[in-house]
């Protein structure tokens, strides 16, 4: 049950840190592309 209940965190905070990371990916993506060029 713990580990059940660990790994339903870590998916959900895995989702959080994926979604709120997104922007900052793409973003980053942007501003390296734009550097490069």
């Amino acid at each position: 049950m713990v580990l059940e209940e660990k790994g339903i965190v870590e998916i959900i905070e895995g989702n959080k840190f994926k979604i709120t990371n997104l922007p900052s990916s793409i973003m980053s993506c942007q501003f390296n592309s734009g550097t490069k060029e």
